[in-house]
């Protein structure tokens, strides 16, 4: 497998993305778009709306920049600006205000329902049932598991980290969790 430089040594969340697709189409759901139009190269105003929420909730969800740009097509400046625009949005538009409110309550209602951890302990023993073991030997890839204020960090393989990774997002889909990924 080829790794170019950049990667090497970087940390890379693979929840924020899973994240801003859900927000996605919680706001595509609300505004009654298609699926897939909010990350359209189209710059019509009903799709504009909705993208400029999704980019705001996300951030208050304190999703990165580049993983919102990517997931909306668009560049990152464009996040910056929907962030920077939000109180006047806000305040002026009803429109945006109503969306805004609907998509950040069911989203706040959905990661509200997921459970947590007590402790680091509980955390890396729900994975080993689940099958997530560690391979101390060759631990190139680190995939760091946090739920709430608990984490663990998983050492595994190029050649097992795709199943690691599966299994990790399976087992773990009823909890808050974020994982981030360090080649």
């Amino acid at each position: 497998m080829y790794r170019t430089p950049e990667l090497l040594g970087k940390k890379t969340s693979v929840t924020d993305e899973n994240q801003v697709k859900d927000i996605c189409d919680l706001a595509r759901r609300h505004a009654g778009l298609l699926e897939g139009q909010i990350s359209s190269k189209s710059r019509r105003s009903e799709l504009q709306l909705p993208r400029a929420v999704v980019g705001v909730v996300a951030r208050e969800y304190g999703i990165h920049y580049n993983s919102i740009a990517k997931i909306l097509n668009r560049d990152r400046c464009s996040v910056y600006y929907y962030e920077k625009k939000h109180a006047e949005n806000y305040a002026y538009w009803t429109e945006y205000r109503d969306l805004f409110n609907r998509v950040y309550n069911s989203y706040g209602d959905i990661k509200g329902s997921k459970k947590s951890f007590e402790s680091n302990e509980q955390l890396k023993n729900h994975l080993t049932y689940s099958g997530v073991h560690d391979n101390l030997i060759e631990n190139k890839v680190n995939i760091e598991v946090r739920s709430g204020k608990y984490n663990t960090i998983i050492h595994t393989n190029y050649k097992d980290f795709s199943n690691t990774l599966k299994r990790i997002s399976e087992c773990l889909v009823d909890y808050n969790h974020k994982l981030d990924v360090q080649i």
